[in-house]
């Protein structure tokens, strides 16, 4: 995958999944591997005072497309500078984005609960008729 390809898919990632929490197995695993990413690129970014800085916003505030692009634009930097990064982001993006769409299709009943009909919906385009 290109560095800026991959740097704006985890930007977008950081940004969508570290302020969530998810519920049941399915999203556990959506969460360790946007948590996996974090780590990751927090690490990378800590000897670089405005890379960190940029993450830090993203963290702290609405995710904004200039937020996510300046994490996306300090992402691809290190990534073109370091080929090992750009292959445990890569890694990390693929997972996150694996365990994301298997926590958008995820529908828990449980208890004494009395259901006639379920539909679980993942991203619709488009009408929805039932």
């Amino acid at each position: 995958m290109d560095a800026s390809v991959v740097a704006v898919a985890a930007a977008s990632l950081l940004a969508t999944k570290l302020g969530e929490g998810f519920a049941g197995e399915a999203g556990k695993s959506a969460w360790g591997a946007a948590k996996g990413l974090f780590v990751l690129v927090r690490s990378k970014f800590a000897s670089d005072s405005e890379a960190t800085a940029a993450l830090e916003d993203l963290q702290a505030g609405p995710p904004d497309q200039a937020r996510i692009r300046a994490v996306a634009e300090a992402l691809q930097a290190h990534a073109e500078r370091d080929e090992a990064f750009r292959g445990e982001l890569e890694t990390l993006v693929v997972e996150a984005e694996q365990a994301q769409s298997t926590a958008k299709a995820l529908t828990q009943i449980s208890g004494n609960a009395r259901v006639g009909k379920v539909a679980t919906i993942g991203d619709v385009r488009g009408d929805v008729s039932f």
